[in-house]
């Protein structure tokens, strides 16, 4: 019995386009591990007065696995649609867009006084954060590869924009 159910989780896990291990609730790992027949991991039907309304997505902070608390430092990019990190030093080998800062309120409020009337700005960030445990697809449709999520902003500058 348990050699076809350890069958049939590898046949539905090697389908996977997300890695299940990825999410924090159990309903969320089986809609990645069913990635064809099943809605998006990390997403709700709102309801109302009792129809289906719209699908909500969860936070990020609420359905991934995160590594432990750590500081980082480095350049948050923020913008319509846009909001990604590079840490300071920066490796060669990270693209720009390589991993979405999924930002508090009170960064996401000091920022956009910072940066008005602009729409997009660079920012110099100290900041207390958590990693998600494995990469995937973050951010706007999906484009960087990892994820932060902040915890505790400490410092923010904007960048000149020259």
């Amino acid at each position: 019995m348990r050699a076809p159910l350890t069958l049939l989780a590898g046949l539905l896990l090697a389908g996977c386009s997300a890695n299940p291990f990825a999410y924090q609730r159990p309903s969320d790992a089986l809609k990645a591990a069913l990635s064809l027949i099943a809605p998006e991991p990390c997403t709700r039907v709102v309801t109302d007065h009792g129809r289906a309304g719209a699908i909500e997505s969860l936070p990020d902070r609420d359905c991934y696995r995160l590594r432990r608390a750590e500081r980082f430092s480095g350049v948050w990019y923020l913008g319509e649609e846009t909001s990604t990190f590079r840490p300071s030093p920066t490796p060669a080998s990270l693209e720009r867009y390589e991993t979405w800062l999924d930002a508090d309120a009170v960064a996401l409020r000091r920022a956009d006084a910072l940066a008005a009337p602009a729409l997009d700005a660079g920012f110099q960030v100290t900041f207390v954060g958590r990693r998600a445990l494995f990469p995937g697809r973050f951010g706007h449709i999906g484009m960087s590869k990892r994820l932060i999520v902040m915890d505790r902003l400490i410092s923010i500058e904007r960048l000149s924009s020259d």
